[in-house]
Parts: structure tokens; C-alpha cells; sequence
């Protein structure tokens, strides 16, 4: 019988080559208005295993930086087109920006996001962003 390997982790350097790759993808996507496509890579692939802070406080920049340039009204049509998965990684990205948000402004657009979060996919998104083992 042969025994299923677990994948390599990926190092340090090899996540934060991926999350500038995603980055790169975000800004062509926001270069052509593609606002759905944009969240949808920076929502991707996750730097889970990472301890560097550093490194998950860039991965969740990325993804703010879209959050940062919705309209409210926007917000529930694009949480609306996520997985149930996506949402939790987006509900991670977002504490991680509050943490490291020194705007006033920055943090009421994300509490703002939070809410709309909560309200569509419920209080199960917010458990699960927090209380999960793997963190961003």
C-alpha cells in the first residue's frame, strides 16, 4: 500500500512570490473594473501556513485594498457571488486590516464590510474567522 504524502509547505519566500503574484492579477483586474474577478483572486490561496505576520498582513492588504474602493450598496451583490469558503477568508482578511488600520475611515469601510458579511452569511462566518486554527 502506498501512504499519501502531505504536501510540501511552502516557504516563506515562495508564499509572498505568490501573494505578488496575486497582487498583480488584483491590480489588472481593478485596471479593467473587474471588481468580482479582483476579490476572487485575492481571496485565493490563502498564506495559511505562514507564521511571518508581516507576510499574512500583506496577503490581507491585498485583499482590503479591493474592499477599500466598493460602494455599500455594492458590497452585498459581491458577497452574494462568493463561496461560503471565500467568505470565511474574507472575514480573516478583514480583522487582520483592522488591526493594522491607523485611518479612521479605513476602519468603518471594514466594519461596514463586516456587517454586510454577517448579515448574509451569519454569525457562523464570524465563529469561523475566529475560533478557526488556521489564521491569516
Amino acid at each position: 500500500e502506498a501512504k499519501e504524502r502531505m504536501p510540501e509547505s511552502k516557504d516563506d519566500e515562495t508564499l509572498n512570490g505568490e501573494i505578488e503574484e496575486r497582487a498583480g492579477g488584483v491590480d489588472d483586474a481593478m485596471g479593467k473594473g473587474d471588481v468580482p474577478l479582483a476579490l476572487e483572486i485575492a481571496l485565493s490561496d490563502p498564506p495559511y501556513e505562514s507564521k511571518d505576520m508581516d507576510l499574512k498582513r500583506k496577503s490581507a492588504a491585498v485583499c482590503s485594498d479591493i474592499l477599500l474602493t466598493v460602494k455599500e450598496k455594492e458590497m452585498d451583490d459581491l458577497i452574494n457571488a462568493l463561496s461560503v469558503e471565500q467568505c470565511d477568508v474574507l472575514m480573516k482578511y478583514i480583522y487582520r486590516a483592522l488591526e493594522s488600520a491607523d485611518d479612521i475611515k479605513i476602519s468603518i469601510t471594514l466594519l461596514r464590510w463586516h456587517a454586510h458579511l454577517a448579515n448574509i452569511r451569519g454569525l457562523g462566518c464570524v465563529m469561523r474567522a475566529v475560533a478557526e486554527r488556521q489564521s491569516l
